[in-house]
């Protein structure tokens, strides 16, 4: 699947993209690249284990 983040940068992201088209996710970035991104949906963004000192939040996608 995938969507644009609200920069309007893509990102793509294993999921069922027809089941999750115009719905926001959650998405844990781990690629950048110049102009899209690549992660995975995080199913609770609030579990402390998911995201390193780096991470502030999981960036919110608005699936396509």
């Amino acid at each position: 699947a995938f969507g644009r983040i609200r920069q309007n940068k893509l990102a793509y992201f294993d999921g069922d993209g027809v089941a999750l088209r115009g719905k926001l996710v959650h998405v844990h970035i781990h690629e950048c690249r110049a102009y899209s991104l690549f992660g995975r949906i995080v199913e609770d963004p609030s579990a402390q284990d998911v995201f390193d000192a780096r991470d502030a939040h999981p960036d919110i996608v608005l699936a396509s």
